[in-house]
């Protein structure tokens, strides 16, 4: 999941739609996510910068999805889905190269989706972090790399996994704490979850 390039962002906020503030300024750069209203399940949503992008929001038994994608450029892309009472996500809003898309914010978007979840009946209880090492791909794992450069520097794998972009989100959103971890060779799997809450069953 891709941080970089992230703006601040409040906590998600009460309402009886899925809306927490997303950038969006017509002619420059965002998605008008502010006056989606919760029947809306799919199709094309306004970008500050004339890029095509679509949304599409579903919902089947205990679980629910959001994807929202350029069509141009369909790698650039932020997803999130809940099953049961855990959440996970796959964001990239910036290439390898450096090229970031103008209307993508990792941290505004997990924020927007977890409030969304919530207010359509999914209440996230834990959140399921999956990074995974991708050499010579464009799009790239940032926690991935975040975390095993803190290792290496002598953290211990919760303390590095709370240090990495996703983790410091969570912690800001209202999950601070680490319920399971697992290093399996490429891959690191970390469940963050809020404080209190009684483990889950798998």
């Amino acid at each position: 999941m891709d941080g970089e390039g992230s703006r601040e962002i409040s906590k998600p906020q009460e309402s009886k739609r899925p809306l927490v503030p997303y950038p969006y300024i017509p002619g420059k750069y965002g998605l008008n996510l502010y006056e989606k209203e919760a029947h809306f399940r799919k199709g094309r949503i306004e970008t500050g910068s004339g890029r095509k992008v679509m949304a599409d929001m579903a919902q089947r038994g205990n679980s629910a999805s959001i994807k929202i994608y350029d069509e141009d450029e369909p790698g650039f892309t932020m997803q999130a889905e809940i099953h049961g009472e855990t959440a996970s996500a796959d964001i990239y809003t910036r290439k390898q190269t450096g090229e970031r898309h103008p209307d993508f914010f990792a941290r505004n978007f997990l924020a927007f989706a977890l409030n969304h979840f919530k207010n359509e009946g999914y209440p996230v209880k834990r959140f399921e972090a999956r990074w995974t090492a991708s050499e010579g791909d464009v799009w790239r794992s940032d926690n991935f790399d975040e975390y095993w450069e803190l290792r290496r520097n002598g953290l211990q794998p919760e303390e590095a996994a709370k240090l990495t972009w996703t983790g410091k989100t969570l912690f800001d959103l209202g999950f601070p704490e680490i319920e399971a971890l697992k290093e399996a060779g490429n891959e690191i799997i970390a469940y963050f979850k809020k404080p209190g809450q009684t483990p889950l069953s798998e």
